[in-house]
């Protein structure tokens, strides 16, 4: 999905793997969003794509996006950022 950055800029994030999920939320820090039935798999996701949208872009634009690729690239580099 696409967000956008406090900045106005615009960020690209997928998560489709289980494994990248919850790698992403707990970088994010939001970890509680793990034990959430709604967040639970894929399937469970993509059903509730608008609420989770809403999660993430809520915590993006908290953020500029130079300020952002540089913490996914943090992150221990286990994330494909690139500009839109």
């Amino acid at each position: 999905s696409l967000y956008h950055t406090k900045d106005k800029e615009w960020l690209g994030l997928s998560a489709t793997s289980q494994n990248t999920w919850e790698r992403l939320a707990r970088s994010m820090g939001l970890q509680e969003l793990l034990a959430d039935p709604r967040f639970k798999d894929n399937a469970s996701r993509l059903e509730n794509k608008d609420d989770l949208n809403r999660i993430l872009q809520e915590w993006l634009e908290q953020r500029n996006r130079t300020q952002l690729m540089q913490e996914l690239a943090e992150w221990s580099g286990r994330f494909t950022t690139s500009q839109i």
